[in-house]
């Protein structure tokens, strides 16, 4: 958290791809000296570091979004993430969502479910959309979508922390964009039983 709300330093990548900050650097390097060292024949990906075409030839691969957020860190908002998945012959056996700003952990496993700050998880048991929570992301949140309407508007930054945030704390999720219709290749319907931490 050394470079939260202290402003970083920050660059464009090219192409259109969004902003890196000094801390999304920092965060690459820092895990991927860790977790190297700790299991030296697995292979890398990340986000903010060039491929590395050896890891192909790894059974086992670390995933790495180092700030899945970066503007909403840059801006000094709370809603960003640290994503890490272990890939295992081509699927994902295991996965850690970490908010630092909101000392939260999202962590689940293949056939081991999946806990809150170690608290265990499950979906939800709502069949119905009356009454139903759902998230949405903020572009179907426009008022030019809501004529007349009243919505609750949480921000959720990062996408990974949203697609956490729908499958343990919410009865629905939309997809991501806001031209797509509900229906097939949306998230299951999901609420979490024993940890709901609210939007601050």
């Amino acid at each position: 958290m050394t470079f939260f709300r202290n402003d970083p330093s920050v660059e464009e990548k090219p192409g259109g791809q969004g902003p890196v900050s000094e801390a999304d650097l920092a965060v690459e390097r820092a895990l991927h000296a860790r977790l190297t060292a700790a299991r030296p024949g697995y292979g890398w990906l990340s986000e903010e570091a060039p491929d590395d075409p050896a890891r192909l030839g790894c059974a086992r691969v670390f995933v790495l979004d180092p700030i899945d957020g970066t503007r909403a860190f840059i801006a000094g908002e709370r809603g960003f993430c640290i994503a890490l998945a272990l890939v295992e012959r081509g699927a994902a056996v295991a996965g850690v969502v970490h908010l630092p700003a909101r000392n939260e952990t999202y962590a689940a496993r293949r056939g081991g479910g999946a806990r809150l700050n170690g608290l265990p998880l499950q979906t939800s048991a709502r069949t119905a959309l009356t009454g139903a929570d759902m998230l949405i992301s903020s572009a179907q949140l426009r008022p030019a979508l809501w004529p007349g309407g009243r919505h609750r508007s949480p921000v959720i930054s990062a996408l990974l922390w949203r697609i956490a945030f729908a499958l343990w704390h919410r009865d629905v999720s939309t997809p991501l964009s806001p031209c797509a219709r509900l229906g097939n290749g949306m998230p299951p319907p999901a609420r979490s039983s024993r940890a709901r931490p609210g939007l601050k």
